[in-house]
């Protein structure tokens, strides 16, 4: 066996063994781009021969491989089915040079539920897609509207005007499930609902299990969701580095949804006209302006209905589902979503840190519109790392943080953003505690009593886990609470401990000492 076929031989065994992990349910059919005449010195643009080896790919999917080098792609290309993946035949060892406009790759399915059931695409392998010859508005990646799509990839230099490192976008349905890990390098990682092509796109993303690291050097913002995207039940990381800019960049951004000019037409029901519009059936909305046609009222919620996304046309109802609503009037105005940005209900932890002192600090999380409760981080917990070595750390939030973030677990490096502690954590009921008896604190952090009368001798269980931890007590009685001694109770201030009617205490538990005090 000569040189050439153990090369060639090698390369058939790795693409087999990363094909298993890729798909984790037996052999796919695969293809070589360079058998259909992809490039690999970078010298030729490769996307017609890519386009061509991707549709030899059967309906059950599969994947298109890519020897090491370096890929020039002039339009990029674009799959419109799930199940396909772009692969490095080994890993870390593939380039793409894009100098076009539009995304480098496109993927996206107009089905939601395909009838063969077939889920998932992605690019993998550590490819890596470079944006330095990008014209403006450019994106390395343009996906969404796949089920389980995963990514193990690089994008980079696509931090110019309008462009994007990645641009997770539903325009057709949804995108649930993602996963894997990216590698955004001078340039924004943004989740999008930017066009209602179907009627039914909405900006789910939920159960995304993702991993986001940066490297920004103070060229733009980190994470963006705007246009009501959002993550809920999920689990997010975003890591990584930045540096002070020209311009001031947040970490992560959830950005107030956009007001979009409407007509209406005096037609039973009121018909509404709005270009660039993005919302589904269904979506909550409200409506501005001076000259609203009659029967609707500025800043009162409706709900769209029968989307017609040829026209540009939909309708409103008062409740979601009802009739649409009559006018005797036309009117023009603003029309509004009141869905918005956020992650909720999920594990997010950020650990970001800033190099450098000179320019613009960079900025930890920015609420868009602090006043527009709903875009928030809610219901999440992790941990969140804003510090820096040697110098003060990012420019704090000066936003509405309070009703913003609601957040359970330890904040650093931004004083503004204070976590809230217990989130999700059911209280746990005592009930009628009687003289002697014992206050569980185990498993959770509050704890609600109800004597029905003036009660002593009370005990608090220790905390067997050894942590430091806290845990509030709810006397909801008319009658006080007082503590048996402090070596039987496990409270420090013992029997001059007395819980109030109707009043609450909080205590922290010291594994030092193993015993609780009142803080």
């Amino acid at each position: 066996m000569d040189v050439q076929q153990l090369k060639t031989l090698v390369n058939v065994l790795i693409s087999e063994r990363q094909l298993d992990s890729v798909f984790n349910s037996g052999p796919q059919l695969y293809v070589n781009a360079c058998e259909f005449g992809a490039d690999s010195s970078g010298q030729i643009a490769c996307d017609a021969a890519v386009a061509e080896a991707e549709s030899t790919i059967p309906a059950s999917g599969g994947a298109v491989l890519f020897p090491p080098g370096i890929y020039k792609y002039d339009t990029g290309v674009t799959i419109t089915r799930p199940g396909v993946y772009l692969t490095a035949m080994i890993p870390g060892t593939v380039i793409f040079i894009y100098t076009g406009s539009g995304a480098c790759v496109r993927m996206y399915s107009p089905t939601l539920i395909t009838p063969n059931g077939v889920y998932g695409g992605g690019v993998t392998g550590g490819i890596i897609i470079d944006g330095t010859s990008a014209a403006p508005g450019a994106c390395g990646i343009h996906a969404g509207d796949i089920f389980r799509l995963r990514w193990d990839c690089t994008a980079r230099n696509f931090f110019g005007t309008g462009q994007k490192n990645y641009w997770f976008d539903n325009q057709y349905q949804w995108t649930e499930q993602m996963l894997g890990q990216i590698f955004s390098e001078q340039g924004p990682v943004v989740f999008d609902n930017s066009a209602n092509v179907s009627g039914n796109s909405t900006g789910s993303f939920s159960r995304t299990m993702l991993d986001i690291f940066l490297d920004l050097k103070g060229k733009s913002n980190g994470v963006v969701f705007q246009n009501g995207a959002a993550i809920v039940d999920g689990k997010t990381g975003i890591y990584g580095n930045t540096d002070y800019g020209s311009s001031l960049f947040y970490v992560l951004t959830l950005s107030d949804n956009p007001s979009i000019s409407f007509t209406a037409t005096n037609a039973s029901p009121c018909v509404f006209t709005a270009s660039g519009f993005y919302y589904s059936n269904g979506t909550p909305v409200q409506l501005t302006g001076g000259s609203l046609p009659a029967g609707f009222t500025a800043a009162t919620t409706y709900y769209v209905k029968n989307v017609n996304v040829v026209t540009g046309t939909f309708q409103l109802s008062a409740t979601s589902g009802g009739s649409a609503i009559n006018s005797t009037s036309t009117g023009s105005g603003t029309v509004k979503s009141i869905s918005y940005a956020r992650i909720a209900s999920s594990e997010l932890n950020i650990g970001v840190e800033c190099n450098g002192a000179n320019g613009v600090q960079p900025g930890t999380i920015n609420f868009t519109n602090p006043a527009i409760l709903s875009t928030c981080i809610n219901q999440c917990t992790g941990i969140m790392n804003f510090a820096a070595q040697a110098i003060p750390g990012f420019a704090v939030n000066n936003t509405n943080w309070n009703s913003n973030f609601l957040f359970d677990g330890p904040v650093y490096g931004d004083g503004n953003l204070k976590s809230c502690s217990p989130l999700g954590r059911n209280a746990y009921s005592v009930g009628a505690i009687v003289t002697g008896g014992t206050i569980n604190t185990r498993y959770n952090a509050v704890a609600t009593v109800a004597p029905a009368g003036n009660v002593t001798g009370i005990l608090m269980s220790r905390d067997f886990t050894n942590n430091w931890r806290e845990i509030t007590v709810i006397n909801q009685s008319a009658f006080t609470l007082t503590f048996a001694a402090s070596g039987t109770s496990n409270v420090a201030d013992g029997t001059s401990d007395v819980i109030q009617a109707n009043s609450a205490a909080k205590y922290i538990w010291n594994p030092n000492t193993t015993l609780w005090y009142r803080a």
